[in-house]
């Protein structure tokens, strides 16, 4: 629908104004304007309409049959647009955070559980960034950068979230109907295998060490379910009974913590890989950040799962 014909704004607000106001001299204080102006937007809306809406007299002003429809209609029309501005006005702005981290741990954690936070912060938009693309990217662009590394000494606005520690896992339905006998069960279970299942290093625990560990004999022709690097699969593979896991508990948590997966051995890798959340100092100050960056580092600092499996553990020495 076209609006080429239809009178100027400002001539209705006149009018309208006019009207309400029974006078060109209150209805040109409250459009900030001279009353010869206001008289002469009236006297163009009446040319256009085709149609005379106001009576001038000496002392006051009336409307005629025309003129008190259309302002009626008129006062309707602006009272509902006021009514939307003040809803736009009132409508929370929505935060953008931007948030750098390795597609591992976007995939694997903050994702399942960023719909918790939302709940609580609905007007905030979490943009989340591979670390790879980061790089791309200007350092002043990020809110939020979480890092894994090997850490000798943190600085104070970087905490340590969680050590890197291995468990070998499985369905609850595969340790009951395989695990009965223990470590010797590990001699005849299938075993999952992923080619790096180590959240940082290339450097990770292999089946063959795990044997060596348990003081078992490692059978290179036993039954060994590959997936490669797709991480995945392979826990997908292992809550639904096909055999046995070796994976960080950090990527494992939300199956463990869901009893999709139950842990039989845990054991800390050497090298200590650590996870670090930092905030960016041009940011530190803004409220959303804050918020989403206290709940980041309480929500992974909570993936303590060592207590639980040291309880609940299946194999021994």
């Amino acid at each position: 629908m076209g609006y080429k014909s239809m009178p100027s704004l400002i001539s209705l607000r006149a009018f309208e104004s006019v009207a309400r106001n029974g006078s060109f001299k209150r209805a040109s204080e409250e459009l900030c304007v001279t009353p010869g102006a206001v008289s002469q937007l009236v006297k163009k809306l009446e040319e256009q309409t085709d149609k005379k809406l106001i009576v001038r007299r000496h002392l006051n002003l009336g409307l005629t049959e025309e003129g008190t429809y259309l302002a009626k209609q008129l006062s309707k029309a602006f009272d509902c647009v006021n009514h939307c501005i003040n809803e736009i006005r009132d409508i929370p702005e929505l935060k953008q955070i931007s948030v750098a981290a390795p597609d591992t741990v976007i995939s694997r954690w903050i994702t399942p559980h960023l719909s918790e936070f939302l709940r609580g912060q609905p007007n905030t938009h979490i943009n989340l960034v591979s670390e790879y693309r980061a790089e791309e990217q200007s350092m002043k662009s990020l809110d939020i950068t979480i890092t894994m590394t090997i850490c000798k000494k943190m600085e104070i606005n970087e905490p340590i979230v969680t050590d890197e520690l291995f468990v070998l896992a499985a369905s609850h339905q595969f340790v009951e109907e395989n695990m009965s006998e223990g470590i010797a069960s590990l001699n005849s279970i299938p075993l999952i295998g992923i080619a790096n299942n180590s959240i940082l290093f290339d450097e990770y625990p292999q089946w063959v060490e795990v044997f060596t560990e348990l003081k078992l004999p490692y059978n290179t022709n036993r039954q060994f379910v590959d997936f490669g690097d797709n991480i995945e699969k392979a826990i997908e593979a292992a809550v639904n009974g096909i055999g046995l896991i070796i994976l960080p508990s950090f990527l494992a948590s939300n199956e463990i913590e869901s009893n999709l997966l139950v842990p039989v051995y845990t054991k800390f890798y050497k090298k200590k890989a650590k996870i670090k959340l930092s905030i960016s100092v041009l940011t530190r100050e803004a409220n959303e950040v804050d918020i989403f960056y206290s709940w980041l580092l309480h929500r992974l600092s909570s993936i303590d799962i060592d207590h639980e499996i040291e309880e609940n553990r299946i194999l021994s020495n």
